[in-house]
């Protein structure tokens, strides 16, 4: 039982790098798109297109500029989808012997809290990811000296938390893991409880292959997901890619982008943010199942009669 979920974990983690591997170039447009500052419809010409950071990026950094920070991307993936999809599948073992049992709120609430936990775990490795993609390679720290420096932010946060000092200092490891949770708990429960309740009914009510019902999970609960957490998910970014203290947390980020850009600026990269979400989840469900698929018919030969 140990084993089948170290394997699990294992294979997870697999999957969520090669979706982010496979989608790194749409997720830096995303992050440079979201942090643009300025009206959605008052700055409609100077206001930056997925094309044009795409160029901008190639003209400053050559083609490997759309891979920027893919590395420390990718093993942020392998702890964050490695703890939550196995977590998933854990908890809804739990809930019930036979999974299709498992009810759709039970399904969204065990989604949740696996988002929320390996969010937190993850968080350090996604802030830096967030940065190195941010910011043009002239001025981007490396990773080993990013980690270095928020690092001594946390230790001097942590310090003056326990001495009770009231200093505001620069947000550490974990800067940005209030909106992340808050946007981890909505948007997986809607992704992983919605792709799991598509593929059964594709499987049992429509006659559809398991692969072709894996495809149609992924591409549908990818595009109401991407829907979903879009506003928590500029605000995330902005959080975490910030070097200062422009914003205070969550509510203050979101009274200022709204206040100052107005609402529809919380939906910018909506676009990319997708064309990211749906490539991504596709390959990440394709790669878990079929590592699983294939780790399984090696402990037991016999047909089980998925694809």
């Amino acid at each position: 039982m140990v084993s089948e979920w170290i394997f699990g974990a294992l294979y997870g983690g697999l999957g969520g790098v090669a979706g982010q591997l496979l989608t790194n170039p749409v997720d830096v447009v995303k992050i440079r798109l979201q942090l643009h500052k300025g009206g959605f419809f008052v700055d409609m010409r100077t206001r930056p297109r997925g094309w044009m950071v795409v160029r901008d990026v190639i003209g400053a950094s050559g083609w490997s500029g759309l891979w920027r920070g893919s590395m420390v991307a990718a093993g942020h993936q392998f702890v964050y989808s490695s703890v939550r999809l196995q977590a998933y599948e854990m908890l809804k073992g739990f809930s019930a012997a036979d999974p299709t049992e498992v009810s759709f709120t039970q399904r969204t609430v065990i989604a949740s809290a696996s988002g929320v936990v390996a969010t937190v775990l993850s968080n350090p490795l996604e802030r830096c990811k967030v940065v190195i993609q941010a910011l043009p390679r002239e001025r981007c720290p490396t990773f080993p000296q990013l980690l270095k420096g928020f690092s001594n932010h946390s230790y001097e946060n942590l310090k003056s938390t326990w001495r009770r000092e009231q200093r505001q200092r620069p947000e550490g490891l974990m800067g940005g893991l209030g909106a992340s949770v808050q946007r981890s708990a909505i948007v997986h429960a809607t992704q992983l409880s919605v792709y799991d309740v598509l593929r059964e009914w594709g499987e049992m009510h429509l006659g559809c292959s398991p692969l072709v019902s894996l495809l149609f999970a992924s591409v549908s609960s990818g595009f109401i997901s991407a829907g979903v957490g879009a506003p928590l998910d500029v605000i995330k970014t902005r959080l975490m890619a910030q070097q200062g203290n422009e914003y205070t947390g969550f509510m203050d980020c979101l009274v200022k982008t709204v206040k100052h850009e107005g609402p529809l600026a919380l939906f910018k990269g909506y676009l990319a943010t997708w064309l990211k979400v749906g490539p991504f989840t596709v390959a990440q469900f394709y790669v878990w199942n079929t590592l699983v698929r294939l780790h399984r018919d090696l402990l037991d030969p016999e047909p089980d009669g998925e694809w």
